[in-house]
């Protein structure tokens, strides 16, 4: 299941979107044992545009524009102006003819003219116009010789990266027709015996997002519900881990029945990376910390931001005020635009500069 087919459902107002501007304040808060960055949220409420938000999805950055999808609208994706939030370009309609969707879940940039998502029903890779009205909207449908992926990445060398329920291999690369060019590492395990569960039920456990740099030459894995995060290099028809975060494994019950395969979460275990962005110099990710137990629907409300290098060092965690479900970060590193519900899904905007995150 992906991370947007979790979101709850609600009753919304169609055509509602404000933008939000937010000024951070930086100060820090220390104690006996550390310091720490808090990150304190001033916002107002801008000027409405035609955006319903109703089931959010992904979003990415152009240079001048945010793309997301929601599966709660008639058109399942819209184009947002950065500097003009009434500026908005809706497409993308729901079915299954040469040029709809179904059930799309996740969104890459790959230029300021295109864009790639992975449909998991369809199971499908397309290339999407950004242009308004471009006629086939598909510049490119792909489809694949496995397709138990959960999520599909384009490379800078024309391949692809797939992850899923693959009974070897957490990835798969395949050509520029589909076609498997190799199989690549395996889902996390903290003990032996947890490596003897089959890798298609520790794949269902281990789900996370995958998110590669605007140049298609790095990507990352963070999961969603393990403290784990991995950072790699993509070669031509290869792929190479640099460095890898573990603090905390998954608890589950893996499940087989009549070959199909699940794993059931702990009610106890907590959310951890709600989501991922990754720009050419850095990696975003949205953390949750909370329990369904504890918290239920309100499990995927993040209110902490994490910032690494793509060496895996830490740079900068912090506190925001506003819990964000998605977000997505411009191409400088200068601002960050994330999905809040305020009470309802709204784009909200940060200014990044403040953070000195070079230093």
């Amino acid at each position: 299941m992906t991370n947007s087919g979790k979101s709850t459902k609600r009753n919304m107002k169609k055509h509602l979107l404000s933008s939000i501007l937010l000024s951070i304040i930086l100060f820090n808060a220390c104690n006996s044992n550390s310091q720490k960055e808090i990150v304190l949220l001033e916002y107002s409420k801008g000027f409405a545009s035609n955006v319903f938000i109703g089931i959010p999805g992904y979003i990415i950055a152009t240079e001048k524009h945010l793309v997301g999808f929601n599966t709660g609208a008639d058109l399942f994706f819209y184009k947002q102006n950065t500097s003009q939030a009434d500026s908005v370009y809706r497409f993308g309609k729901g079915g299954q003819g040469p040029d709809e969707f179904v059930h799309p879940s996740t969104l890459q940039y790959i230029n300021d003219s295109l864009a790639g998502t992975y449909d998991i029903t369809l199971r499908t890779f397309n290339e999407i116009s950004l242009t308004p009205n471009t006629v086939p909207l598909k510049q490119k449908t792909l489809r694949f010789d496995n397709n138990m992926n959960f999520s599909i990445l384009k490379t800078s060398y024309n391949q692809y990266i797939g992850m899923g329920a693959y009974p070897e291999g957490m990835f798969i690369m395949f050509d520029s027709l589909g076609n498997t060019i190799k199989n690549f590492f395996e889902y996390p395990f903290q003990t032996a015996d947890e490596r003897k569960i089959k890798n298609q039920l520790r794949a269902m456990a281990y789900q996370g997002k995958i998110s590669a740099n605007r140049s298609g030459t790095k990507f990352v894995y963070a999961a969603f519900n393990a403290d784990i995060i991995h950072f790699y290099d993509i070669l031509n028809g290869e792929i190479e881990l640099k460095y890898k975060i573990e603090k905390h494994f998954c608890e589950y019950l893996p499940e087989e029945i009549n070959g199909s395969f699940s794993a059931i979460i702990k009610s106890t275990v907590k959310r951890t990376y709600c989501d991922v962005y990754a720009t050419d110099k850095y990696v975003y990710l949205l953390y949750s910390g909370k329990s369904y137990e504890e918290y239920k629907e309100h499990i995927l409300d993040c209110d902490i931001l994490i910032i690494y290098d793509w060496s895996g060092n830490l740079k900068k965690e912090i506190s925001l005020n506003t819990p964000c479900k998605y977000l997505c970060v411009s191409p400088d590193d200068t601002k960050m635009w994330a999905i809040s519900e305020i009470p309802e899904p709204t784009i909200i905007e940060f200014d990044l500069t403040k953070l000195n995150t070079d230093k």
